[in-house]
């Protein structure tokens, strides 16, 4: 991989940033359980896009769904029940997490609050990979339904993009409308520095809270 002078004086070069995604995935892909893969495993369409795979026993694997298997396994060990359940989803992405959960358990309903350009790119995702009566149980929102009422309401990824008027708006909807929260974010966010610099790529980190009980449960 060292094709220059000074690269060689390094272990990889940096423009192949794939083998260092590779080396994570197959780190992840090694400590998952065997729950997890059963969740995985029973996954339709979930390597379309052709996403960067490690194989472990037979199956290919990426490191979005792995993460997605993590997130399921950690509500249930909290002692949730996804089985007939109604769910939102904030941020949603292009829909690994709805895809895991729709795919191997049969909830009633499961609604996505998004951007409009993240909610086509969803919405065209999982109509593509779920089977037909699990997508009729998605809504697309761009706003947090104001008569809803849910189990579970899951923000994954993108609280700490958003500002604290955002933020603290939504947690109160969470509050009122739903009786369990899971949320997995960065500990910091990051904006444009304030200071005098010349290169944009620097940035300042602003700590941001964490809601962890909604409702009297935990």
């Amino acid at each position: 991989f060292r094709r220059t002078t000074n690269q060689k004086i390094a272990m990889i070069q940096p423009n192949l940033g794939a083998f260092y995604l590779l080396s994570l995935t197959a780190a992840m892909v090694g400590r998952l359980t065997q729950r997890q893969l059963d969740l995985l495993n029973d996954i339709s369409g979930r390597n379309t896009g052709n996403p960067y795979t490690v194989r472990r026993n037979g199956e290919f694997y990426d490191i979005d769904y792995a993460m997605a298997a993590h997130e399921v396994t950690f509500i249930e060990a909290a002692g949730f029940l996804f089985f007939g359940s109604k769910i939102v989803e904030i941020g949603a992405g292009y829909g690994r997490t709805a895809h895991t959960i729709l795919n191997n358990f049969d909830v009633a309903s499961y609604v996505i609050v998004d951007l409009p350009k993240m909610l086509a790119l969803s919405q065209r995702y999982l109509s593509a990979v779920l089977h037909t009566e699990d997508f009729a149980k998605v809504t697309f929102l761009e706003r947090f339904p104001d008569d809803g009422t849910f189990d579970l309401a899951i923000n994954i990824d993108s609280f700490p993009e958003m500002t604290d008027a955002v933020n603290a708006e939504y947690l109160r909807k969470i509050a009122e409308c739903s009786e369990a929260f899971y949320t997995k974010n960065v500990v910091g966010r990051y904006v444009w520095s304030r200071t005098q610099l010349n290169a944009p790529a620097y940035f300042d980190a602003q700590t941001t809270g964490i809601v962890l009980q909604c409702n009297g449960n935990a």
